[in-house]
């Protein structure tokens, strides 16, 4: 799914949560490789962020033309995003079970596929997957699984995190300013050798038993309150570089106005700091993505 392309099941007649922003963009001459969606049924409001991992060949395996996406990576996250809305309008009632019939659909499909690529050429992607249900006393029921770095808070009077992750330095490596870009891919081919291997189920692949060690969420979010669900691209802007205070950077975030702003903020830092650097990093920016609910 696109980014902003919303779906929504007509049978369900609750007032449920709706979304407030839904923001992505690609970094500055890259292939936008985060995807969003919302699916509203009688189970509940789900919505999910998906960011998959910077592509490490130019090369595509996976990818068949150019509706599939210019690379692996946007491939891979436009593949999952429509797997799990395909399974949550199958009536799929819970986050992890609607992740878990995605990867083994995606692992079914592609067998063929990657007994022809290299391990390290496997794309791989971070992902929340949240629902939201009506609770009592006006306040909403959140539960959600997470592999990965696609961090979720909750916004009202005061900010709580919902799903934070600080990833390894391996996964940092792409933002790794090394002696060339060489240098740079080779460490993280060797990195996603070590993703999709046997132990490895942190992050989604083609291995459907990650869905099983997903982490888990809960939290009750008062009426009027929101959800934010960021790629970490966006998050970069408290995160790493210190450009915002974080609560002062997600309440901006409730409005498209404001999250554009803090895009804007980030891309002026990004292309001031990283310019020298070109060449020799991977990525010296990552796309940025932001989808808000508002709970009613």
């Amino acid at each position: 799914m696109r980014p902003q392309d919303m779906r929504q099941d007509a049978s369900s007649t609750e007032r449920w949560p709706f979304v407030t922003v839904s923001m992505s963009e690609a970094a500055p001459e890259a292939t936008n490789e985060d995807r969003f969606g919302a699916w509203q049924g009688p189970a509940g409001l789900f919505a999910w962020m998906i960011d998959a991992a910077a592509t490490v060949t130019e090369r595509r395996f996976f990818a068949d033309d150019a509706t599939d996406g210019a690379t692996d990576g946007a491939w891979y996250a436009g593949r999952l995003d429509a797997l799990i809305a395909r399974h949550l309008a199958a009536e799929i009632a819970t986050p992890r079970e609607a992740l878990k019939r995605a990867l083994l659909d995606l692992e079914a499909s592609t067998r063929a596929t990657r007994a022809c690529a290299p391990r390290w050429a496997w794309p791989l992607a971070a992902i929340s997957l949240v629902r939201l249900r009506r609770g009592e006393a006006g306040a909403w029921r959140l539960d959600g699984v997470h592999l990965g770095d696609c961090p979720v808070y909750a916004v009202r009077e005061s900010v709580a995190p919902v799903w934070e992750h600080r990833p390894s330095g391996e996964i940092r490596l792409q933002n790794v300013c090394l002696a060339s870009r060489e240098e740079a891919i080779a460490r993280l081919q060797r990195a996603r050798e070590h993703q999709h291997g046997a132990a490895s189920r942190s992050i989604a692949g083609f291995d459907p038993s990650a869905a099983d060690a997903a982490r888990e969420s809960a939290m009750l979010i008062p009426a009027g309150g929101h959800v934010v669900l960021l790629s970490d691209g966006l998050a970069r802007c408290f995160d790493e570089y210190g450009l915002a205070e974080r609560n002062e950077a997600l309440r901006r975030c409730l409005s498209d106005a404001g999250a554009r702003a803090v895009l804007a903020e980030m891309r002026a830092y990004e292309s001031a700091v990283y310019a020298h650097r070109e060449g020799r990093m991977l990525k010296s920016a990552d796309d940025a993505s932001c989808l808000v609910l508002q709970c009613p």
